[in-house]
């Protein structure tokens, strides 16, 4: 059974359990034990799983977390639970945090059995800033939140590669975050930014309370603009030849495009769907649905199996499909989806490299790329 079936088993089994847990121990007892077996420690061997680790902190004597996770003689996961349905304060969190930084640890786990919240030592500030890198709900999870997770199995953690993956998420929220509050209420230096970069000079404290207004009906017609664009995409052509006039029989000209016209989409939206020749389309809503249908259609006509694994690469020699979520002798996928059993995609791409990896994939197996069509809004 491979780890995404595992986990879902694990889900089905908490979905029962769930009901009947008030205390902490029996969220311990019937949910956090189980996860550590699904991650593949001996929850019996206490040099693997040490409950009530205790580490010195600063200088109080008895500093502690309810379990640590040990991986070739060195604490890797230090554990802090609650009773499920109970919502972590920011006391277990500053006590997660304040261990993680004396031990030799790197990951922290905020925990009611359900929901997983992942810390790393890079959160060396104080709890309510802090904020998890990865976080996971068993009973509401995605598969690609499900192969993230395999990162921390026993078998398959590595440290420094959990760790970029830490920094990596750690930045993308903080810059998501920023860049909100930012938008529904610009700070002072941010107008001031904003400002000198597009008018050269100063402005004062009494200015900048003047152009506050203007920044925030800016930001909604940004947002306005974005919504509007949806309904009305700009062309995908990678050449703009002029079209005629929409008439009954053109229309359906227009709206579908063979993919080998399709490049240059960064920023753009999506396609509503595919087709393969005159076959019935597939509606789709991201542009990674576009390499997953290709890959779906080339199984089920009998172009692909996973004895033809693995196919492409990025530049680096990372092929975006192949009969395992990685790639061969290399790291595991950031993104992926199982399209078949044996059959894994990469979807850690832009627009831009997911429609040429599609390209690619068709090509490889000697498909005219003018039979493959998208449809946009």
């Amino acid at each position: 059974m491979d780890f995404s079936n595992e986990v879902k088993v694990l889900a089905d089994k908490f979905s029962a359990r769930v009901s009947h847990l008030d205390t902490e121990e029996a969220t311990k007892n019937s949910l956090v034990l189980p996860f550590f077996q699904l991650l593949g420690y001996d929850i019996f061997d206490p040099t693997e799983v040490i409950p009530e680790f205790k580490v010195k902190v600063a200088a109080k004597q008895g500093g502690r977390v309810d379990y640590a996770l040990f991986l070739k003689g060195k604490p890797a996961l230090l554990v802090e639970c609650n009773t499920y349905g109970t919502s972590h304060s920011d006391e277990h969190l500053s006590q997660l945090l304040s261990c993680l930084r004396v031990t030799d640890a790197r990951f922290g786990l905020l925990t009611d059995g359900i929901s997983y919240s992942f810390y790393s030592d890079l959160d060396h500030q104080n709890s309510q800033e802090s904020l998890p890198f990865f976080e996971m709900n068993f009973l509401d999870y995605t598969e690609s939140q499900a192969m993230k997770l395999r990162q921390f199995a026993k078998s398959k953690f590595h440290e420094d590669k959990s760790v970029a993956q830490a920094y990596r998420q750690k930045y993308l929220k903080g810059i998501q975050i920023r860049i909100s509050h930012e938008f529904a209420d610009p700070t002072d230096d941010f107008i001031r930014f904003i400002m000198s970069s597009e008018f050269p000079g100063s402005f004062t404290q009494q200015g900048v309370k003047h152009l506050r207004p203007l920044f925030q009906e800016a930001s909604n017609r940004i947002i306005d603009e974005n919504v509007a664009s949806r309904s009305n995409p700009p062309p995908y052509f990678a050449e703009s030849p002029k079209k005629p006039e929409p008439t009954e029989q053109s229309t359906e000209l227009i709206n579908w495009t063979s993919i080998d016209k399709v490049s240059h989409v960064t920023h753009r939206d999506p396609p509503i769907a595919i087709r393969f020749g005159e076959s019935e389309s597939q509606p789709i809503d991201y542009w990674r649905e576009v390499l997953r249908e290709a890959t779906v259609w080339l199984v089920r006509t009998g172009r692909l199996s996973s004895e033809d694994l693995p196919i492409g690469g990025s530049g680096y020699g990372f092929p975006f499909i192949n009969s395992v979520p990685r790639s061969p002798n290399g790291p595991d996928y950031w993104d992926p989806q199982r399209v078949f059993e044996g059959i894994y995609i990469e979807t850690n791409y832009n627009a831009n490299n997911l429609i040429e990896y599609t390209k690619k994939l068709l090509a490889h197996h000697s498909t005219d790329l003018e039979t493959i069509e998208l449809r946009f809004g």
